[in-house]
């Protein structure tokens, strides 16, 4: 017979595997694959933003519903259709051929980590009491930020050494340890008869809002941003986030509990992580960048990013020290002083094209945001009762997927219409590169060469022309996520004046 001590150990072995795994597919990890991938599978630049989004998106409206059918029909139940979803879901994503294959198959990973982060976490407190949890939660999460820290690297290591496959096919293995661990060592669910009924208007009000919002930021300059393709969207999305707005504040059980942001202190603490969370986004595009300008190899960029990731494994030991002593607010102010000036350092210099230029801004970036993100949700959690954490956490969860999928928006949508309007004009005012698709040209610059029409000379020069390009668009966008750098200042010294360490 399985002893406590022993199913304990199975259920943090289970989740650290399973939270390493979801970080993993939602990281820079991936992004340092996007050049092979891009390059094996022939993927646009606004398919590969996709193959990212794709997750991201489908997670940020998922994840609450996730949480209420684990309460509906059991923990251990959603979590293990949860794996079994992602193990699929991930075998289609390394067998993929062409761009539906490989977005549905990255669609189908978040609806199954969309069911695994909610009731993991609920299998955790249901298997630890209150005096254990913290620590258990700790050190799961612990290990799992590894996997954040590095995954740049881990994803570089694979696709260099073996295939950029590699990243999809090593879920499966986790997958089906994890999916054993939960039927042969995890306690069987016990269910309320009566579980409250589930928010089905607001999910599908939140759904479509959030979707028309990110689709029009992504595809704006594909359909071009005046159509009514792209204003018919945004006008969408303000509908139905205003209709689940309402519905959320008059519901007896909402999907998301909005009445808690009358409280000044939580509407703060989920402005400002939120807004950290969308930063990292940046991360995705530094991995792309760094292979397609600098010619490093994947774990050449993973390696380049270290700056920017690793640190913050010692800085959040700090960060949560410091927090505790003093409050929130002496780190939280100085986190964010340094986010907002690595993001626009990494904005100023990207042209000069210097890595050495660059590593300041990776450091200061590595340094700000583990002094945000711990003491900001601190401000989220002491902000409600004890019996209020668990919507507290679903909560600031919940919105930082959002501020994930629209800072990747917000991004791909500076980036893409900066860089292919430039192109666009390239193509069309140099005769020798008449009859030249972008398409090519961004398979070029991801390391395949598709135009034959040209010599090696005027090939070069075009690709050195397309680096620049792109290495202004990259610029640009890093100056709109510093717009999210920047509130995040802006709130955290609101927060500091309203709330004075006393």
């Amino acid at each position: 017979m399985t002893t406590t001590s022993t199913i304990k150990t199975l259920v943090i072995i289970a989740m650290t595997a399973c939270f390493s795994m979801i970080f993993l597919n939602e990281s820079g990890a991936i992004a340092v694959t996007f050049p092979q991938m891009q390059q094996a599978l022939n993927l646009s630049n606004g398919a590969i933003n996709w193959v990212m989004n794709g997750f991201l998106l489908t997670a940020a409206t998922l994840l609450l519903l996730g949480g209420k059918l684990a309460d509906h029909y059991g923990r251990r139940k959603i979590f293990m259709i949860g794996l079994t979803l992602f193990l699929i879901a991930s075998t289609i994503c390394a067998c993929s051929q062409n761009t539906w294959m490989m977005i549905s198959g990255r669609v189908l990973q978040a609806i199954g980590a969309s069911l695994i982060y909610p009731s993991g976490s609920a299998l955790i407190s249901m298997n630890f009491p209150k005096n254990e949890f913290a620590k258990a939660y700790g050190t799961i999460m612990g290990f799992a930020y590894l996997f954040v820290a590095f995954g740049p690297f881990i994803g570089g290591l694979f696709t260099d050494l073996l295939n950029w496959r590699w990243i999809f096919w090593i879920n499966v293995p986790i997958s089906a340890l994890c999916l054993f661990l939960a039927i042969s060592a995890m306690p069987k669910d016990i269910t309320s008869p009566n579980p409250p009924p589930l928010d089905i208007k607001g999910l599908i009000t939140f759904i479509i809002g959030l979707g028309a919002l990110v689709v029009a930021l992504m595809e704006g300059d594909q359909f071009g941003w005046g159509s009514l393709s792209t204003v018919g969207l945004f006008v969408i999305a303000i509908i139905f986030l205003g209709l689940f707005a309402k519905i959320e504040l008059t519901s007896t059980e909402p999907l998301l509990q909005l009445r808690l942001f009358k409280n000044k202190a939580f509407l703060a603490g989920n402005i400002i992580f939120p807004c950290t969370a969308a930063c990292f986004t940046a991360l995705v595009f530094w991995a792309i960048w760094l292979q397609q300008t600098f010619h490093y190899s994947p774990i050449m960029a993973g390696v380049a990013m270290i700056p920017a990731t690793a640190i913050s494994l010692v800085m959040l030991r700090v960060s949560g020290a410091w927090g505790s002593q003093s409050g929130p607010n002496k780190p939280m102010l100085l986190g964010s002083l340094l986010l907002v000036l690595g993001v626009f350092w990494i904005a100023v210099t990207a042209n000069a094209q210097s890595y050495l230029l660059l590593f300041w801004g990776f450091l200061l970036f590595g340094f700000g945001t583990p002094l945000i993100i711990p003491n900001s949700i601190g401000i989220i959690m002491h902000s409600v009762e004890p019996e209020q954490h668990g919507v507290a956490s679903g909560v600031y969860l919940t919105l930082q997927h959002v501020a994930f999928s629209l800072g990747f928006a917000v991004l791909a949508a500076v980036i893409t219409t900066y860089n292919d309007h430039a192109l666009t004009h390239l193509v069309q005012t140099t005769p020798s590169y008449s009859g030249i698709e972008l398409q090519q040209i961004h398979v070029l610059l991801a390391g395949k060469n598709t135009i034959t029409q040209l010599g090696a000379a005027a090939l070069n020069d075009l690709k050195q022309t397309a680096v620049a390009i792109y290495t202004q668009a990259f610029s640009y966008g890093m100056a709109a996520i510093g717009i999210f750098a920047l509130m995040t200042l802006v709130f955290s010294l609101s927060y500091s004046l309203s709330h004075p360490r006393k």
